[in-house]
C-alpha cells in the first residue's frame, strides 16, 4: 500500500487567557493543533478570564491546588467560548491549562494497493 495523497488538515485552536475578569488586561495566549490535548504549566496565578477561538474540543484549566490534568477542581469548557469568567475557586488561583484541538480533516484516500494470490509470498490476506 502507497499513500500519495495529501495530509490531513490540522486545525487549530488559541486560548487566551486575562488578567481581568471581563476578558481584559494583560494576556498570555496558547495555541495548538494537537487533538490529543496540550499542556501548559506556569508560575504566575493571577488570571481571571478566558475565550478559546478557532476550532477547539476542549479546554482544561488547573486549579493551583494540585496543578494538573483531571484534577477535580479544574475547569473544563468544551469547543470554542467567548468571555468565561472563571469561578471564585479559580480565579486568581489558575496556574496552567490543557487544550485539545479539534480532529484534523482526512483527504479521500488516494495511492496504488497491489494485491498478490495465494502463491505469492510477499503477502498473504
Amino acid at each position: 500500500v502507497q499513500e500519495t495523497g495529501p495530509p490531513p488538515t490540522y486545525k487549530n485552536c488559541k486560548v487566551t487567557i486575562y488578567r481581568d475578569s471581563d476578558c481584559t488586561g494583560g494576556t498570555r495566549v496558547f495555541e495548538t493543533n494537537s487533538p490529543t490535548g496540550k499542556q501548559w504549566k506556569f508560575s504566575d496565578d493571577n488570571w481571571e478570564s478566558a475565550k478559546a477561538q478557532g476550532d477547539c474540543s476542549m479546554t482544561e484549566f488547573f486549579d493551583e491546588d494540585e496543578g494538573k490534568s483531571g484534577y477535580e477542581d479544574n475547569l473544563w469548557v468544551g469547543g470554542t467560548f467567548g468571555c468565561k469568567k472563571f469561578p471564585s475557586d479559580l480565579d486568581d488561583d489558575m496556574d496552567g491549562l490543557k487544550v485539545w484541538a479539534g480532529q484534523p480533516e482526512y483527504p479521500a484516500w488516494e495511492g496504488k494497493l497491489k494485491l498478490y494470490d495465494s502463491k505469492q509470498y510477499e503477502s498473504k490476506w
